[in-house]
């Protein structure tokens, strides 16, 4: 009898401890996706820390790109118009789809 209620404190034990480390806070992550030019697809991803404060990257092709390099992205990506075939020109038009697509990622990620 004591076996018993040794391996079964033993086992509440470490379900407790399995229940406590899955419940941990990892950050939340919301993401949006678009296809910005023809056949390439970009996320916009964006991680809420504990505090509130969040991180926003791009990511295509496996790669992460910060806010910051959007016009590296845009050069990438290598197309002038959103769902274009048309690769000549600037990047104006891609630049402001990727911007569309964050600030929506970012109004879900305030919301949550």
């Amino acid at each position: 009898m004591k076996k018993k209620i040794l391996y079964l404190g033993l086992a509440l034990f470490t379900a407790t401890f399995l229940f406590a480390i899955s419940c941990e806070e990892d950050d939340d992550e919301t993401c949006g996706e678009e296809e910005i030019c023809d056949n390439k697809t970009v996320s916009a991803c964006c991680s809420t820390d504990n505090n509130g404060d969040y991180t926003c990257v791009y990511k295509y092709n496996g790669v992460e790109y910060p806010e910051s390099a959007i016009d590296d992205l845009a050069d990438v990506l290598g197309c002038s118009s959103t769902k274009s075939t048309d690769c000549d020109g600037d990047n104006e038009y891609v630049i402001a789809a990727l911007e569309e697509l964050m600030e929506s990622v970012k109004c879900n990620c305030s919301k949550d």
